[in-house]
């Protein structure tokens, strides 16, 4: 049974909840959304990437067929191949989970110059952000008990707080398979909007480039998201293509539609390993015990 079959019959299987049911699923996802932090510079915004609860699962997997919808247009069959053999060859890489006091470091070069950052594996630490060598780096406060310290100008204000909710840089309950990864980009991806309902807006391809630039993923976790974005219509694939810092490899796009704009990966086309975009790449990645280090 492949994935789409596998996804029909869940459908056909599974009663959807009530819409008095998913209303306090709806508000809590709602307000997760808008609850904000502190700025900080040249940090995402608003993008939390919370899992689902048990709760308006069945609705949110009827919800994927928005992704590859049956009947619809299939997605490029070259692209698909290269996005399902990624996933094979990153499923078996031997990776070691971070710990929960350690940061992710990541190294990546964007039009405006070079920007390294250093941020708390389960987002609770207090992490940096440097955005030009020649600045002062940029405070990234951790969320302990619901509290981050106030900053201004990217650095901390004495005795201030802001409410908050941790944004952990390594996610262990990230989805591992297609299916739930589906569910998960579905639900999850763009900032302050109701996703409850069936007619949910497709995945955006900027959604999953930022988890997989920015973020540090288990192995299956990485071969889910290849998995998922196999499966997005009208992908297009471009060989021997060069990312922000002229390194060639293949590029993976998504269409712009009237829901969200288009994206774009590009590969290296032997590991497989995120090389980045056209106008971003990723120089380096790792986990380091302390801000200030590199692996």
């Amino acid at each position: 049974m492949d994935e789409i079959q596998l996804i029909r019959s869940m459908v056909a299987e599974t009663e959807l909840p009530k819409s008095d049911d998913l209303s306090p699923v709806r508000e809590r996802l709602i307000a997760a959304a808008r609850t904000e932090t502190s700025p900080v510079v040249a940090r995402r915004r608003g993008r939390r990437f919370t899992l689902v609860g048990a709760v308006g699962i069945a609705a949110a997997i009827a919800a994927v067929v928005v992704l590859a919808p049956f009947g619809g247009p299939a997605p490029s069959a070259e692209a698909a191949g290269v996005l399902r053999r990624a996933a094979d060859v990153v499923r078996g890489l031997q990776e070691a989970a971070p710990r929960a006091d350690q940061f992710v470091y990541t190294k990546t070069e964007h039009p405006d110059g070079v920007r390294e950052a250093w941020q708390s594996v389960d987002g609770t630490r207090d992490g940096m952000v440097q955005n030009d060598p020649s600045e002062e780096p940029a405070w990234l406060p951790g969320c302990r008990d619901g509290k981050a310290q106030a900053t201004k100008g990217g650095r901390p204000v004495p005795g201030r707080f802001t409410d908050c909710t941790p944004e952990p840089a390594y996610r262990p309950d990230m989805p591992t398979d297609v299916a739930a990864m589906l569910v998960f980009l579905n639900r999850n991806g763009l900032d302050d909007l109701d996703r409850s309902s069936a007619n949910d807006r497709p995945v955006n391809g900027e959604d999953v480039a930022y988890l997989l630039r920015e973020n540090y993923l288990s192995p299956q976790s990485r071969a889910a998201l290849f998995e998922a974005l196999a499966l997005v219509p009208d992908l297009t694939l471009e060989q021997d293509e060069r990312d922000a810092a002229g390194r060639r490899g293949v590029k993976i796009s998504w269409p712009d539609t009237d829901d969200h704009g288009g994206g774009d990966l590009i590969l290296d086309p032997e590991t497989y390993t995120v090389l980045g975009s056209e106008d971003t790449a990723v120089l380096a990645r790792g986990v380091v015990d302390q801000v200030g280090q590199r692996p």
